[in-house]
């Protein structure tokens, strides 16, 4: 077929010179062309798992030899006023259209899930230039094909509605399904435009696709120039290209690529995102934003106290900044008192200050996204304070699903649910009526009576505590349980830590006068508080100009200023109730953690079955191991191979007994062992191993047919599909994605992702049974 090098003349009753090479000119005669014409297609009701779609259709015809593209389009009407390009697969005489794809058009048409909906279809075909982009004079349009479908409800991201290229790297391991995206936002086909996060992986390499595919057909750019200047402002693009593009070295870019020029251009790059202004009299450290890669935006909780202005800027320097309606040096941003969660999308350009969601768990495209219906707040209602049961008080979202109302003062007759989101719609209580209540004794009915410092489940009862006092009163709602405890005022932290943004108080456990926080990742300005309170005789900061050293003993004056750390990371506070000292220490994890017990070494360090615990990826302090472990056995753990740092146990610990100083299991099986030192926890429960990709069925999580089922001391699972083969282990306890307890087979051996980058691929077919033999440290594909 003969490539059309130069530019392709549109017959004008001029003769051309004939051709008699690829590179020579062709003559495209427009009257002579034939559009295509599409078959029927049955309508039906979509569903996200659903067979694909295709109709047939005959191809164009051109007076030339030369390549053919095609795009599909999709409107609300015959006459294509309103249209959205469909993605679909379009070879031979066949189109293919995934009902995912096609339900995601139908939605941003206007259709309303689960109500009938006509989409009428059109075939737009072009010849293709040797830089495989259309020639423009050459399009030939079918004619229209209409169908009803039903559409489901579903999560519609710039994905589903924008076309768009594919940014490849080592940051998403070369892989297209993790690849992000740069976005047609214009529509024009030829602009693309977008966000990416490379973590810190942009020097290690960048290409461009315009398909899931490396085919030059449909646009395969790396650099023209593999002496590219570093950070340049610009790089010119080359189809099929083998150079990577490797000038850029920071964590976020924003790029735009020109289809038809080839040409991508960095509008700015920066390693933080972050909010500066009368919060922090517009002086570094500058509160930092977590990008949203599904979403596609910058966010962060933040609790503003009286009327103050922000803006947005890149790497604590004025060189980038966004202000009102996210426009480069536009103006402040007014904010009032409250609590928000600020979204910056720099993609289309929006600010947006969001009460309902702070607090809450940022959602995804992966699953982590708030299930539908979820409430977004929690409050006690009842005769509380002398009301009744009209005014609420409301709870506070401590961390994931768990809610507390704390120093909640009751009387001896006081009753109450907890209810969501101000509404009776959806309420809990008790879970029997195994007391009366005393409100009225003429009229008395059954309530529930709890046991102080013991979680109940939930129910449909009024709850009585029976006795006056103050109590804090915690619903777990993904547990589905509540405790009420007698409130004990304790010291605690607070500020721009572990990425609450002085929406969090983070505990401090008591010895005598002496008051130590957790291990806490401290990013900003913090202050020590009493009772969660923030009373000026609660309060506890430093001297005005005074600056705390690491390590280094202090006295805190109250209220005063914020307390600050010389850089972000890893601390521990110790704080003295009596002398008001406080002590700031750096906390350093260490790099291995080792198993050692009955089963594993025999005791013996020297041992080669002493377990050396797997780094759970980019999670510091994050061990973990799966090993079949016989009941009654002991075991412990080390972070040196040797005496005098082993432990049992940390401030949590879950799954498992303690016998004579060592970790024992009740029953024979596998377990995983998840050990956080960050968090202080020791997790240990029933070992959930799950395949992950094509070759077990799919890429959800947790999926049961993926699961792993035990043959004696090994575990097996067979192939329902041809494809690379990823396995991962489950943890409750887990904080990170599934691929960060990743593992493979590797001619014979496991091996385990660690801190390591992506692990090379190994291609399976349906039917072959995986066997891990996860003591030995073997396994086999077969």
């Amino acid at each position: 077929m003969k490539k059309l090098f130069y530019t392709i003349i549109a017959f004008a009753g001029i003769l051309a010179a004939s051709c008699s090479t690829d590179e020579d000119k062709l003559v495209f005669d427009p009257s002579s062309s034939v559009a295509p014409t599409l078959g029927t297609l049955a309508g039906t009701t979509l569903s996200s798992d659903g067979a694909d779609l295709t109709f047939e259709f005959t191809q164009p015809k051109y007076n030339v030899d030369a390549g053919v593209l095609y795009a599909l389009y999709a409107s609300d009407s015959q006459d294509f006023g309103k249209q959205e390009k469909l993605a679909a697969t379009i070879g031979g005489t066949t189109v293919t259209v995934k009902q995912s794809a096609l339900n995601s058009v139908i939605l941003n048409l206007g259709g309303e899930p689960g109500a009938e909906f006509t989409v009428y279809l059109r075939l737009d075909s072009w010849l293709a230039n040797n830089k495989n982009m259309a020639v423009e004079s050459s399009l030939a349009r079918s004619g229209v094909l209409s169908a009803t479908f039903v559409p489901y409800s579903q999560l519609i991201l710039d994905k589903d509605i924008y076309d768009h290229v594919w940014v490849m790297g080592d940051y998403s391991g070369w892989s297209h399904d993790k690849a992000q995206l740069l976005y047609n936002y214009s529509k024009d086909g030829n602009i693309f435009t977008g966000v990416v996060d490379f973590e810190d992986k942009a020097a290690n390499g960048i290409k461009f696709t315009g398909a899931a595919s490396w085919d030059e057909a449909t646009g395969n750019w790396g650099t023209a120039n593999p002496d590219d200047a570093s950070e340049a402002a610009s790089v010119t693009l080359l189809n099929g290209s083998n150079d990577n593009i490797m000038c850029y070295g920071k964590r976020f870019y924003k790029f735009t690529l020109d289809k038809k020029a080839l040409v991508l251009t960095k509008e700015w790059g920066a390693d933080k995102i972050g909010i500066v202004g009368t919060i922090n009299n517009w002086a570094a450290p500058d509160v930092e934003m977590t990008f949203n890669k599904d979403y596609l935006r910058f966010w962060v909780d933040l609790e503003v106290t009286g009327d103050q202005e922000i803006k947005f800027r890149a790497d604590e320097d004025w060189v980038y900044n966004w202000g009102a309606d996210a426009k480069s040096g536009g103006d402040n941003i007014k904010v009032g008192t409250g609590k928000y969660r600020v979204y910056l999308d720099l993609n289309k350009g929006t600010v947006e200050l969001n009460e309902k969601m702070f607090g809450k768990t940022e959602p995804s495209a992966g699953g982590d996204e708030p299930e539908p219906g979820k409430p977004g707040a929690w409050s006690l209602i009842g005769t509380i304070n002398g009301d009744s049961w009209s005014a609420d008080v409301d709870m506070t979202n401590t961390e994931g699903d768990i809610w507390i109302a704390r120093s909640v003062r009751l009387t001896a007759s006081d009753e109450f649910k907890i209810r969501a989101d101000h509404d009776w719609s959806v309420t809990v209580g008790g879970p029997e009526e195994n007391s009366t209540s005393t409100i009225d004794p003429a009229n008395a009915y059954g309530v529930f009576k709890p046991e102080l410092g013991k979680a109940f489940a939930a129910g449909d009862k009024n709850i009585q505590v029976g006795a006056e006092g103050v109590y804090d009163i915690t619903y777990d709602y993904a547990a589905q349980t509540i405790l009420i405890e007698e409130h004990k005022a304790a010291f605690s932290l607070i500020g721009e830590i572990g990425g609450s943004s002085w929406s969090k108080d983070f505990v401090m456990t008591q010895d005598g006068d002496v008051w130590t926080s957790p291990v806490v990742n401290i990013t900003g300005g913090f202050k020590i508080r009493y009772d969660y309170s923030w009373e000026e005789t609660n309060t506890y900061g430093v001297a005005e100009g005074f600056t705390p050293e690491v390590g280094v003993e202090f006295t805190a004056v109250q209220p005063g200023g914020n307390i600050t750390v010389p850089a972000a990371g890893d601390y521990k506070v110790v704080f003295n109730s009596k002398t008001l000292a406080v002590t700031i220490s750096a906390v350093a994890f260490p790099e291995s953690l080792y198993m050692i017990g009955d089963e594993f070494g025999g005791w013996d360090w020297k041992s080669d079955g002493v377990v050396e615990m797997t780094p759970v990826s980019k999670q510091e302090g994050q061990f973990w191991t799966v090993r079949y472990f016989s009941a009654k056995k002991g075991f412990k753990y080390s972070p040196i191979r040797d005496w005098g740092k082993d432990f049992h146990g940390l401030k949590t610990n879950d799954g498992y007994a303690v016998d004579g100083g060592n970790c024992t299991v009740e029953a024979d099986g596998f377990y995983m062992v998840h050990v956080d030192l960050k968090r202080e926890m020791v997790h240990v429960e029933p070992a959930r191993i799950y395949g992950m990709g094509d070759c077990f069925g799919g890429w959800d999580a947790g999926m049961e047919a993926a699961l792993f089922k035990a043959d004696g001391k090994v575990l097996k699972a067979t192939l329902v599909g041809d494809g690379e083969i990823r396995m991962y282990a489950e943890s409750s306890i887990a904080n990170s994605d599934w691929w960060t307890r990743e593992f493979i087979v590797l001619d014979g051996k496991i091996v385990y992702r660690g801190n390591g980058d992506d692990q090379k691929r190994v291609n399976c077919t349906k039917g072959q049974e995986v066997t891990l033999d996860l003591n030995a440290g073997t396994g086999s594909i077969k």
